[in-house]
């Protein structure tokens, strides 16, 4: 579903944001012809530290015998022991840089393909210790492995890899142009099946890896292709709305329909044993067809779970059915079909859910999901946080808050739940106040919690007592109020559809609004400093406020994202910016009413919710859980003394046009010094331009800037840096 809405999107928005514009020519940038990423536009000042990536489940793949589920989750995959279905164990899991979207497996080695952050491969013969044996850059969501290759979707190709070596593979083969894409494969003896989703079913001769070539196809126009599983000289294909359909492959060269089978969901992914097609049939969860009959196959049951579920793999184990749930109310789901006609639920185990913002804490990290609750992560190393305590809520989160040892939730559809976490592996409910709307975001003050409460406003709430919490106020607001920020005695109200407004909350019963400021990116996020409103909006941008008169707010300043911007947090002299579509953006914000971009950071899945902790980014992303970087601008700031004779570099006017002017320290010039070069980098650390006219009479500079391009650039003087601005 999520995906979905992530096109609607795309359809909505215009691409617009400098200098990253992801038009035709950019996408060619970031992809070569043979769907490799070029990781050279992967990020800028920022690097990839750590991350708890885990969110729904989009595949899985067993270990018979060791009776072990391989459960692909969002960035990641646990793993987990099936030994007693109904008593399910975490043994282990590994971290991919990418979203998880099929796997493989074959002698205890584990084939991962991650969507754009290619394919890596992993030993897990120790499950709580697995280690990554190599990775290579394609664009992946399909792969397969049999004996010494690999079989993997490269773009529009499928690619062949040697892996006697899996520490080394090496490409041998490739075929095909497969303009809409590959979403499953099938290895037989000598021929590869592959489900090229709008295409059709497409056979491959791979008797030669080196030379795979066509030989056979089968399509049918309406159906889009999903999963593949072959038996007994058939395909079994499951076709999303068009059910399970059933191929004869006797002649490869000339493959016909049998007969078909429409499921009560959508046909996702399909295994077949015995008699019987099992079907993880999406919204209708679990599906049993009797195929003994390829002409006439027939449903005889379907399975579902009490929640809300989408189920999008499917494994068989003696007379257990392991499914993944991309919704994570059941994460992997277990199902009893000993007797096939009639399936029992047996176990699940369930995973995170969509991350959406995130809290820190000292060495906590607070995650809350839109789908499950809250997660609280230990970050006390930024490059392997793990999860100490979860709080789960019947219809998810937005927002959370922390003061001393509670956490105050919001729970979307029923309101605000105050948690005693003094003991975070185990939080618990102390206090609940029903709060009428969607319950999106919190602020504190004093004893007071301030609720962006979507169609139904602002709403304080009296937390003095935490376990008898009530509403004491109310001020509406004529959009949705999606996020909340306290500052002093105002309340700033991100609404969508109606900007930023600014509440009194002097007097908590009797609030009333004292300004506002209708803006373009319709509001879904707010952050406060000193005199400034940072607001991101649903449609991209994120606007700077002057708010020192809360009753006359006015723009003065806008940094514009490609596609929706959820997130904002400012430590200056940066603010850090989200944007649905692309990832993360290091914004300098030293001037407001021109903040230029200096990094980014491209995240592998939408990015939502950020938090700041000096030298770390934290970001929440949705499916890929949390992501953590590091702002490597810091590390090349000003280096402050106490008087400009001790070393300090003057440079003047800042921000400079045409010319940068300067003095330069007398202590430089010491008896037997070569005379002192200057040098200009620009933010990604190159050279720029040197400058050695600097005389010990007068130490003054005068450095032509002509030919050099507006942004951020670094004067250098020995060891001393200073910071400054080319405008034009």
């Amino acid at each position: 579903m999520i995906e979905l809405i992530t096109l609607i999107f795309l359809n909505a928005y215009p691409s617009a944001v400098e200098p990253i514009r992801l038009t035709a020519d950019f996408k060619s940038i970031l992809t070569d012809k043979t769907g490799q990423f070029n990781k050279d536009w992967d990020s800028l000042n920022a690097r990839f530290v750590g991350n708890w990536p885990f969110g729904g489940s989009k595949t899985l793949t067993l270990d018979a015998a060791r009776n072990i589920v391989f459960l692909g989750s969002g960035g990641g995959v646990f793993i987990i022991d099936i030994t007693d279905p109904a008593n399910l164990q975490e043994l282990g899991d590994v971290r991919t840089r990418g979203t998880v979207y099929k796997m493989a497996y074959q002698d205890n080695i584990l084939y991962i393909a991650c969507n754009n952050e290619g394919v890596e491969i992993w030993d897990v013969t120790n499950p709580s210790q697995p280690e990554k044996l190599s990775s290579f850059p394609l664009i992946s969501r399909a792969i397969e492995v049999r004996d010494f290759y690999l079989y993997v979707q490269a773009g529009m190709n499928l690619k062949i890899f040697n892996i006697r070596n899996p520490r080394r593979p090496v490409e041998v083969g490739s075929v095909g142009d497969y303009h809409s894409g590959i979403s499953d494969i099938a290895i037989g003896d000598t021929f590869a099946y592959i489900a090229a989703e709008d295409s059709g079913l497409v056979i491959i001769n791979i008797s030669d890896p080196t030379n795979p070539y066509e030989v056979g196809f089968w399509g049918n126009d309406t159906l889009v292709l999903l999963g593949i599983e072959l038996s007994n000289s058939r395909a079994y294909i499951a076709a999303s709305s068009g059910g399970l359909r059933i191929i004869d492959l006797s002649n490869p060269s000339h493959p016909y329909e049998l007969g078909f089978c429409i499921t009560p969901g959508f046909a996702e992914a399909v295994v077949v044993l015995d008699s019987f097609a099992f079907i993880a049939d999406y919204h209708e969860d679990f599906t049993i067809i009797n195929v003994q009959n390829s002409s006439n196959p027939f449903v005889v049951a379907n399975c579902t779970t009490s929640t809300w579920s989408m189920m999008k793999a499917v494994a068989v184990l003696d007379s257990f059915a392991y499914l993944a749930d991309y919704n994570s109310k059941r994460g992997l789901w277990v199902v009893n079909i000993k007797n096939p006609s009639n399936p029992i639920e047996a176990g699940f185990y369930t995973i995170t859910g969509w991350s959406f913002t995130v809290m820190l804490e000292h060495d906590y990290a607070y995650l809350v999901g839109w789908e499950d609750g809250l997660r609280i992560l230990n970050i006390e190393n930024p490059s392997y946080p793990y999860e100490v305590g979860t709080f789960a809520t019947e219809h998810g989160s937005q927002g959370v808050a922390i003061r001393d040892t509670l956490a105050y939730l919001c729970d979307y559809a029923k309101g605000l739940r105050i948690l005693n976490i003094k003991d975070r592996s185990r939080p618990s409910e102390v206090g609940f106040c029903s709060i009428p709307g969607a319950v999106c975001a919190v602020g504190l003050r004093n004893y007071y919690a301030c609720i962006a409460s979507g169609g139904e406003g602002l709403r304080i709430i009296n937390i003095e007592n935490p376990t008898n919490p009530y509403e004491v106020g109310a001020c509406q607001t004529p959009g949705y109020a999606w996020s909340v920020v306290i500052q002093d005695s105002f309340a700033y109200i991100a609404d969508k559809g109606g900007g930023l407004r600014i509440i009194n909350i002097q007097n908590p019963s009797n609030p009333y609004e004292v300004g506002s400021l209708i803006t373009s990116n319709e509001p879904v996020v707010v952050e406060v400093k000193d005199s400034l409103a940072f607001v991101g909006g649903s449609r991209g941008y994120m606007k700077i406020i002057n708010i020192r008169n809360p009753a006359n707010p006015f723009e003065i300043g806008s940094f514009e994202t490609y596609g929706p911007c959820f997130g904002v947090t400012v430590s200056y002299p940066y603010a850090y910016v989200s944007d649905w579509f692309w990832g993360f953006y290091i914004v300098d914000i030293t001037e407001p009413s021109n903040p230029v971009q200096v990094g980014y950071y491209r995240t592998p899945n939408c990015a939502y919710g950020l938090a700041f902790s000096a030298p770390y980014v934290y970001v929440t992303t949705g499916l890929c859980g949390l992501q953590i970087y590091e702002n490597l601008l810091l590390g090349v700031e000003e280096q402050k003394s106490s008087s400009l004779q001790m070393g300090a570099i003057e440079i003047y006017p800042n921000p400079a046009k045409d010319v940068l002017r300067g003095r330069v320290p007398w202590a430089s010039f010491t008896p037997n010094a070569s005379r002192p070069t200057l040098k200009i980098f620009d933010v990604s650390g190159k050279l720029i331009k040197e400058h050695t006219s600097v005389t010990r009479n007068d130490r003054r500079i005068e450095i032509s800037l002509k030919g050099i391009n507006p942004g951020i650039y670094f004067l250098q003087f020995g060891k001393t840096i200073k910071k400054f601005l080319v405008v034009r």
